[in-house]
């Protein structure tokens, strides 16, 4: 059976670098004859709802595909995790590690490290090194995202391959500012003008601000990068289960 790669992922941003180009949102786009994707926005239900789309439209192989927060000091913006595990916290949910060994053998020459520990997965936004480091410590994961888990479990169910690669933005010592998460929408798209009178009224929220946007920009090398790598993840998809190209 030919391979077809179907990628969930969450915001404009992941998509357009992942993709190559903007893809529409909460809906199937074949990418290429062997790859479709699903920009579903954040959180685990729209994220369930993307792969089982992506399954209805013959996709074999389901990645999980985006950004997430360092739990584990040492993790720096760009860095990768391709995680063996994804646990929401009750459930755990083991990726198909021939699938993960070939992703790392792709990631070798990655601009940022690539790390194999434990996905977290929630449902809201990990903004603070205080719940970062409770996190890390309670779970033993090195990093948390929003749709891993999801994917994962919905590709549990139909008995198709499942991986995650998630690359860090902010590490575990960095705070999200509270009014970016309030002015920017379930796909990552900022409210600018909103976002200026915050910064605006608040001066003091500049120098975090300004730390976020390198770590956003770090991020989005590494994203842009797997973006040019999408066929040799599609190749390596093949080491799982029997598919071909």
């Amino acid at each position: 059976m030919a391979a077809r790669l179907g990628l969930v992922v969450a915001l404009d941003r992941e998509a357009s670098c992942v993709g190559g180009r903007p893809l529409p949102r909460d809906a199937v786009t074949a990418l290429d004859d062997h790859c479709l994707a699903f920009v579903c926005g954040t959180g685990p239900a729209r994220a369930a709802n993307a792969a089982e789309a992506l399954l209805a439209a013959g996709a074999t192989h389901l990645l999980s595909v985006g950004t997430a927060a360092a739990l584990r000091e040492g993790l720096a913006p760009g860095d990768l995790v391709v995680p063996a595990a994804v646990t929401d916290g009750s459930q755990r949910h083991s990726v198909d590690e021939a699938w993960r060994q070939s992703i790392f053998r792709q990631l070798s020459a990655a601009p940022g490290a690539v790390d194999g520990g434990l996905l977290l997965s929630v449902d809201r936004v990990v903004a603070t090194p205080g719940e970062k480091a409770t996190l890390c410590r309670e779970t033993g994961a090195v990093a948390v995202d929003m749709e891993s888990s999801a994917v994962l479990a919905a590709g549990a169910r139909a008995g198709v391959p499942c991986a995650a690669i998630r690359v860090i933005v902010d590490p575990s010592g960095l705070a999200v500012p509270a009014f970016v998460l309030e002015h920017c929408d379930a796909y990552g798209r900022p409210r600018l003008l909103a976002l200026l009178m915050a910064l605006l009224s608040d001066r003091r929220q500049l120098v975090p601000f300004l730390r976020l946007a390198q770590a956003f920009a770090a991020s989005t090398r590494t994203l842009r990068w797997l973006g040019t790598r999408r066929w040799r993840l599609i190749q390596a998809a093949c080491v799982a289960g029997s598919a071909d190209l």
